[in-house]
């Protein structure tokens, strides 16, 4: 769009309170709250510590690179995961995110 010399907002369309980035899609619009804590359920099984769980869904950053890479040498001072923690993390992230994009795209496309 600003290659045709539109206007593109950044603000999210699905909340309109702040800029669509992927921190927020994933981490912080209203909009996606529901989903969003449905499916930290899941991720409080996976970790089976609350302690960890709580220190992690209490630092935004540190949820975000959960997500996006849970293996990721910044963690290795919070989280110790095994194996099988890193693999069902991956397919949590995988169907969470999925969940995430299809719910934004059913949101917009209603409006």
């Amino acid at each position: 769009m600003k290659y045709n010399k539109s206007e593109v907002s950044a603000t999210c369309k699905l909340c309109g309170s702040d800029d669509e980035t992927r921190e927020h899609l994933l981490g912080s619009c209203s909009a996606l709250s529901q989903i969003r804590e449905e499916n930290l359920t899941r991720l409080k099984a996976i970790l089976s510590n609350d302690n960890i769980f709580t220190t992690i869904t209490q630092d935004s950053g540190m949820l975000i690179q959960i997500i996006l890479d849970c293996t990721h040498s910044s963690l290795k001072d919070h989280v110790i995961l095994s194996r099988d923690q890193e693999t069902d993390i991956e397919r949590w992230y995988q169907a969470y995110c999925e969940r995430l994009i299809t719910h934004r795209a059913q949101i917009i496309s209603s409006k």
